[in-house]
């Protein structure tokens, strides 16, 4: 269901592992289904998140960044 973007070029974007979001048709479900929205959150989430060294330590950043956003 997720899949990782693939560049034609080796890009400085490249070493971040982006996700692909899929084109929907229907805006009211579509975009609010999981492979839409997976995606786009896990776009959004800074780069040191993303590669955190232990799960542990990936749930106390990822709380730590979504207390800050509110």
């Amino acid at each position: 269901m997720l899949k990782l973007r693939t560049n034609k070029r080796v890009l400085r974007s490249s070493a971040r592992r982006i996700l692909l979001i899929p084109k929907t048709h229907c805006k009211s479900f579509g975009d609010r289904s999981f492979a839409v929205a997976g995606p786009r959150l896990w776009n959004d989430l800074p780069s040191d998140i993303q590669f955190p060294p232990t799960l542990q330590v990936f749930r106390t950043m990822l709380k730590t960044w979504l207390f800050s956003m509110y």
